[in-house]
């Protein structure tokens, strides 16, 4: 559970995941499409909490069209930098373990050294993935802030 979710997307559009985040958020569901402008309005909905926990939430990869993975992880990151920077207290991310927004978010609270809970899906599997384990992942996420430091440098 999550006091405030971010849902990042490429276009308006309604798909199955953003209908399992609405099911799980409950009555404290409402899309909050991450720009720059709607930073103090996530900030200070966290405050409200002690323990301000941001979902991070979006379409896989595939859903971005043109968009690589690596410009989703800097986006991301600069929003969740913004709003860790607003906010009282340690930030702490949740997000799912798909490709995309999910995994931008994993990437973000790794860099910012933020706690993080990241749910992946059965068997660690990920959209495009052959085969996944968590030591993979771990790969991976090391290997994407490699490359996220180029790309900020």
């Amino acid at each position: 559970m999550s006091d405030v979710t971010v849902y990042f997307q490429y276009k308006q559009q309604d798909s199955s995941g953003k209908e399992c985040t609405r099911k799980f958020a409950k009555e404290f569901y409402e899309v909050i499409l991450p720009s720059l402008e709607t930073v103090p309005l996530v900030a200070d909905a966290l405050q409200a909490y002690s323990l301000p926990i941001l979902n991070i939430a979006g379409n896989r990869l595939s859903k971005f069209d043109w968009v690589p993975q690596s410009l989703l992880n800097v986006w991301v990151l600069n929003y969740v930098e913004a709003v860790a920077k607003e906010v009282r207290g340690e930030l702490h991310i949740v997000s799912g373990g798909q490709t995309g927004a999910d995994w931008a978010g994993i990437v973000a609270a790794a860099k910012l050294e933020l706690p993080c809970v990241a749910t992946f899906p059965k068997n660690w599997r990920q959209e495009n993935a052959e085969t996944q384990s968590l030591e993979s992942l771990q790969q991976r996420l090391h290997d994407d802030l490699i490359k996220m430091q180029r790309l900020i440098m």
